[in-house]
């Protein structure tokens, strides 16, 4: 009995796996002075073709407009923080949408 609990548990473990992208991965630094916006949309862009979750781990991440899409998660975890970064001359954020 204990054997077919343990198989169970590891079966539903895989199945209910999600896979995840680390904006990280995709160029972010979370320092708190970089600008991370297209690396925090590109991660997404790529989770909601596949309907991943988006990991934004411990760090500062300034950010202008960040585009959530369908068919992904966005997942901070302990000590993540998006920041709104400065408008300057160059950079800004998006128009309201209607």
């Amino acid at each position: 009995m204990m054997r077919k609990t343990v198989n169970l548990l590891f079966l539903l473990s895989c199945t209910l796996a999600i896979a995840a992208v680390n904006v990280k991965d995709y160029g972010a630094v979370g320092d708190g002075r970089h600008i991370d916006t297209p690396a925090i949309n590109k991660a997404i862009d790529d989770a909601s073709k596949e309907g991943d979750t988006v990991v934004i781990p411990a760090g500062t991440y300034m950010c202008y407009s960040i585009h959530l899409k369908s068919g992904m998660t966005l997942r901070l975890e302990k000590g993540a923080v998006l920041k709104a970064a400065p408008v300057t001359k160059e950079n800004g954020y998006d128009a309201a949408e209607p």
